[in-house]
């Protein structure tokens, strides 16, 4: 479809730019008719320019809307490969940008692409054309004063050459100055209530006006530099001008040609500073590009599964950690760390913050990999168990785990076929019932439940998925000491007995 609609576009193109040049082109015979006062004439050729101008204005038209569509198909694919790999970023990947450079990306550097690649693409396609048609058509009328234009209108495609170094510069520092802003704003925005608590609120507004005000001085250099290429560009074009009247002027005084060809080699003069300025402006665009567009085209980036997969687990029954070592910045957090959990079994891992607890967990999951050492899952090698096979077997619910900006019931079932009457005795155990009486009420972020409420359904959530294994990583912090014993109690005797009950 995506390729079928590019072909569309530059078939519209190529009809468009026939017949803007063939519209020039008619001027010719009108002024002829006019100074040969032949009437028949005058009109006949009115009514063939107007019937070019109507064909188009209609195939332009067309041109503008599949133009529409096919950019629409390519930002949907650009989202979807980076969708994809941010889905399979290993966790230390995906830490390694905050959540607002990941919002810059889809929001600021997709639409760069989107703009100043494929549309580029695009429109200097429709530049070369209607350049070479308008070169045809000059030569018919004047290989001479043609010659002359088609010089001079070769420098102005040189210029962005002159300075692509600096507009792929400008357009990378606009890219970074953009993430960093949209990363501020949105820590600002989500901690808004912390930031007015403190006497230093001024600083954080001050801060995020600082960076939008980079972003603009970025976007300010970018112009400045556009500016410039397009005022070298156009004094070609004036330049050109006054060498058309010049040498068509002599033209005409030595009979060479007519006065209606020297008016159609203005206009189709005129009509070169269209294209030109297209294949200027656009080879000076795809450059400027270059750097973010190759960056999401790279290949081989490290996923969370790029194991071969050889085994598979039936039901996790035991994990045994051996000889585990870890460090994070050259800080030695695990060394020749051996344990075995079992199915079945309740296990407490206390020590102070930093300690490595959620480190652990994360090496469990297949998050993190270790250093040296293994995990085995069944006795088999973590090497050879698929992360989301490890998904599948231990529910994990970090400290980070959030509530989506959803309705009650996707939030709880995340899209899943569950049964309801299982989802409705959770919501009961944990006190929750009264609360949620409507599964179809949107929870917003921040907004419309408590720390607790969020705690309970995220644990509901994970419960719901039947997993063999599961991990608190401090996932009650949040509840009052009522709730707090309710949901132990649960989690510790009765939802434990039901699951080997089932099994």
């Amino acid at each position: 479809m995506r390729k079928t609609l590019f072909i569309l576009v530059l078939v519209c193109i190529t009809a468009v730019s026939t017949l803007n040049v063939l519209f020039s082109y008619q001027i010719q015979f009108i002024i002829d008719a006019l100074t040969h006062q032949n009437q028949t004439a005058f009109m006949n050729n009115i009514l063939w320019m107007m019937l070019i101008m109507v064909l188009l204005l209609v195939i332009e038209y067309f041109r503008q809307y599949l133009n529409t569509r096919y950019l629409n198909q390519v930002g949907l694919s650009i989202h979807k490969t980076i969708i994809n790999k941010l889905y399979h970023l290993n966790f230390l990947e995906y830490k390694s940008k905050s959540s607002g450079e990941y919002l810059s990306i889809l929001n600021n550097d997709i639409d760069k692409i989107k703009t100043f690649h494929y549309d580029a693409i695009i429109s200097l396609y429709q530049g070369v054309i209607t350049f070479i048609i308008a070169c045809i058509a000059l030569f018919s009328l004047d290989p001479l004063t043609a010659g002359l234009i088609i010089i001079v209108s070769i420098f102005p495609i040189l210029i962005p050459y002159v300075f692509k170094h600096q507009t792929r510069k400008n357009k990378n520092q606009l890219s970074k100055n953009q993430s960093i802003y949209n990363t501020y704003l949105k820590d600002f925005v989500t901690g808004l209530l912390d930031i007015k608590n403190f006497r230093t609120s001024n600083v954080f507004v001050d801060k995020v006006n600082e960076r939008y005000e980079e972003v603009n001085q970025a976007e300010q250099k970018d112009v400045k530099l556009t500016a410039l290429i397009n005022v070298l560009i156009g004094l070609f074009f004036y330049g050109c001008v006054v060498c058309i009247l010049l040498i068509g002027g002599r033209q005409v005084l030595n009979g060479s040609i007519t006065v209606g060809a020297l008016a159609s080699i203005i206009a189709l003069s005129n009509e070169l500073e269209m294209p030109v300025n297209l294949i200027a402006d656009n080879l000076s665009s795809i450059n400027s590009v270059k750097d973010i567009k190759q960056k999401y085209d790279a290949k081989g980036n490290r996923t969370t599964d790029d194991a071969p997969i050889t085994t598979h687990i039936e039901s996790l029954q035991q994990i045994d950690i051996q000889n585990l070592a870890y460090s994070i910045d050259h800080q030695k957090i695990f060394e020749d760390f051996n344990y075995q959990f079992e199915r079945g079994k309740k296990y407490l891992i206390v020590g102070s913050s930093g300690r490595g607890k959620s480190t652990l967990a994360y090496l469990i999951t297949k998050n993190l990999d270790p250093d040296q050492g293994t995990i085995l899952y069944n006795h088999m090698d973590r090497k050879h168990v698929s992360y989301q096979e490890v998904q599948d077997h231990i529910g994990l619910i970090s400290q980070h785990s959030i509530i989506f900006a959803d309705t009650v019931l996707n939030n709880l079932h995340l899209y899943q076929e569950l049964p309801i009457e299982v989802t409705q005795q959770l919501l009961e155990q944990f006190s929750l019932g009264e609360r949620f009486n409507d599964w179809n009420e949107l929870i917003i972020e921040d907004g419309n439940l408590s720390g607790g409420q969020k705690q309970r359904m995220i644990i509901i959530r994970t419960l719901l998925q039947n997993k063999k294994f599961i991990i608190l990583d401090e996932s009650l912090s949040a509840l009052d000491k009522e709730n707090y014993h309710r949901i132990e109690n649960y989690l510790l005797n009765q939802y434990y007995a039901q699951r080997f009950k089932q099994s």
